[in-house]
C-alpha cells in the first residue's frame, strides 16, 4: 500500500506539471531585467570608413552624433515633433508637423549647449544661423528647400522639405548600376542646381551619392547645403576639414578654403562611382585614402568598364 501510494503521488505530481508548465515556469523564473531602449539610428551610409563627416588633425574626434541627446522634445519652435527618423551629418533628425498650415518637415538639430565658453557659444550660434540663412536663400527646384531654423534648449535646428525617395547611393554598386544615359541626365541636373547654388556664393561641401536624391516622382533633389559647415559649429578642435573623406577635393583635404570648384571634383567622384560601381581612390585606411586622393590619378575607367 505505501508503494503504491507513493507511485501514484508521482504519476499524479507528473501529470500536474506537464499539464501547468507554463504557468509555473513563469511563476518560479527569476524576473527579466529591464532592458535599455535603443535609438533607432538610420545611417546615411553603412560604410563607416568611406562615410566620414569629417576628419580632424587632433589625435581624438568626439563625432557630432555622439553629443546628441537620446531626449526626443516635444516642440522645436513651432513645429510639433512625432517621431525620430534617423541621423544626419548634424544630429538626429526628426519628423515634424508645422501646425498652422499642417505641413510635414523634417527637422535636423545640433546641440549648441556644448560649448564651454560663453564667447565661443556666441560665434557658433552666428555661424550655425549665417549658414542656415545663406542656404535658406536657395530656390531652386532641385534643391532641398530650407523653411526654417532656431535654437530651443540649447537645440539648434533647421526645419527643411519632407522628401520621400531614394538616395544616389542605392545605384552605387553592381548589380545596381543605373543605365548610362540615366546617370548622364542625373548629375547634369545636380550640376545646374550646384551652378545655381554657386552663383550664389553657397558651396555644398558634401556632394556624395547619400546626399542626392531622386524622389518618387522622379525629381532628383540635392540634400544637406552646408550642412557640413554648420556640423563644425559645435566642435573646438582646430585643422578640421569639413566633407566626406573619399568625396573631398586635394584642397579639401587640406584644410584650404573651398569654392565651388571643390563641390565639382566631388560630383567627379560621384559620377566615377555611378559608372563604375566603385570609387576612383581607395586604399586599406583613410590616411591612405587622402593620400591617394592629393597624389596619385585615378584609374583610368576605362580598364574598370570597358565598354564605356
Amino acid at each position: 500500500a505505501y508503494a503504491v501510494g507513493l507511485i501514484g503521488s508521482g504519476l499524479w505530481l507528473t501529470a500536474a506539471w506537464i499539464l501547468n508548465r507554463n504557468s509555473l515556469h513563469e511563476a518560479f523564473s527569476p524576473p527579466k531585467p529591464a532592458r535599455r531602449k535603443d535609438v533607432q539610428v538610420l545611417s546615411d551610409d553603412d560604410d563607416t570608413e568611406q562615410e566620414e563627416t569629417r576628419v580632424s588633425s587632433a589625435t581624438t574626434v568626439t563625432a557630432a552624433t555622439t553629443m546628441i541627446s537620446t531626449y526626443t522634445p516635444g516642440m522645436l519652435g513651432r513645429y510639433k515633433v512625432l517621431k525620430e527618423l534617423g541621423r544626419g551629418a548634424m544630429g538626429l533628425v526628426y519628423l515634424g508637423k508645422d501646425p498652422t498650415i499642417q505641413r510635414f518637415v523634417a527637422i535636423k538639430t545640433m546641440r549648441l549647449d556644448q560649448i564651454d565658453h560663453d564667447d565661443k557659444l556666441q560665434e557658433v550660434k552666428a555661424r550655425f544661423f549665417r549658414e542656415a540663412e545663406s542656404t535658406g536663400r536657395l530656390s531652386h527646384r532641385n534643391i532641398v528647400t530650407i523653411f526654417d531654423a532656431g535654437e530651443e534648449n540649447g537645440l539648434g535646428y533647421i526645419a527643411m522639405e519632407l522628401l520621400e525617395g531614394t538616395p544616389l547611393k542605392q545605384w552605387s554598386r553592381k548589380p545596381n548600376l543605373m543605365p548610362i544615359n540615366e546617370v548622364l541626365l542625373t548629375l547634369a541636373t545636380v550640376a545646374d542646381a550646384l551652378d545655381y547654388a554657386h552663383q550664389q556664393g553657397v558651396v555644398h561641401r558634401d556632394i556624395k551619392p547619400a546626399n542626392i536624391m531622386l524622389t518618387k516622382d522622379r525629381t532628383v533633389k540635392v540634400m544637406d547645403f552646408g550642412i557640413a559647415k554648420m556640423a563644425s559649429s559645435s566642435k573646438t578642435e582646430t585643422n578640421i576639414v569639413l566633407g566626406t573623406p573619399t568625396y573631398m577635393s586635394p584642397e579639401q583635404i587640406a584644410g584650404k578654403k573651398v569654392d565651388g570648384r571643390s563641390d565639382i571634383f566631388s560630383l567627379g567622384v560621384v559620377l566615377f562611382e555611378l559608372l563604375t560601381g566603385q570609387l576612383p581612390f581607395t586604399a586599406d585606411n583613410l590616411s591612405a585614402v587622402l593620400f591617394s586622393i592629393t597624389h596619385h590619378p585615378h584609374p583610368a575607367i576605362q580598364t574598370l568598364r570597358p565598354d564605356l
